[in-house]
C-alpha cells in the first residue's frame, strides 16, 4: 500500500509536467503562426513595391516623352495602376498592426493620387497643353515611389 501512495505525488508530477508542456507547444504554435503571417505580409509588401516601381518607371518614362509610347500603352498603365490601387488596399485589410497598416494605406493612396493625375494629364495632352499635368504627374510618381520605400520597411 505504501507504494501505491508514493506513486500519488509522482503522477501529480507528471500530469504537471505534460501540462506544462501542452502549454508551451501551443505558445510556441500561436507565435509560429503569426511569424508565418507576418512574413506573409512582409513578403506581399514587397511584391507590392516591386509592382509599383514598374508603374512609377513607366510614368516617367511616359512623362518624359511625352506620351510617345502610344495609347495602348497608357491603357496597360492605366490598368496597372489601378490593379496597384486595389493591391495596396487588399494589403493594408490585411495589416494586423498600426504601423504596416499606415503604410499600406499610404501606399494605396498615394496610387489612387498618380491615378487622378494619370487622368488630368491625358486630357491636357487631349488639350494640347501637357507641361504643367506633366510636371504634376512626375510629382505623383515621385510621391508614390517614396511611399513604396517606406512599405518595404513594414514589418
Amino acid at each position: 500500500m505504501q507504494d501505491v501512495a508514493g506513486a500519488g505525488p509522482i503522477m501529480t508530477w507528471v500530469v504537471v509536467g505534460l501540462v506544462l508542456l501542452a502549454l508551451a507547444g501551443i505558445a510556441i504554435g500561436t507565435a509560429a503562426r503569426r511569424s508565418g503571417r507576418a512574413v506573409r505580409w512582409h513578403d506581399e509588401a514587397n511584391t507590392l513595391a516591386d509592382q509599383g516601381a514598374e508603374v512609377v518607371d513607366a510614368v516617367r518614362i511616359w512623362g518624359q516623352h511625352v506620351g510617345a509610347a502610344g495609347p495602348e500603352v497608357w491603357s496597360d498603365l492605366e490598368h496597372r495602376t489601378d490593379t496597384l490601387t486595389r493591391s495596396a488596399q487588399a494589403l493594408r485589410d490585411r495589416a494586423t498592426t498600426v504601423r504596416p497598416r499606415e503604410l499600406a494605406e499610404q501606399a494605396a493612396t498615394t496610387t489612387g493620387s498618380l491615378r487622378r493625375r494619370m487622368t488630368a494629364y491625358a486630357a491636357a495632352q487631349a488639350d494640347g497643353s501637357p507641361s504643367a499635368a506633366r510636371t504634376e504627374l512626375l510629382a505623383a510618381a515621385d510621391e508614390l515611389d517614396r511611399a513604396l520605400a517606406a512599405l518595404r520597411t513594414a514589418v
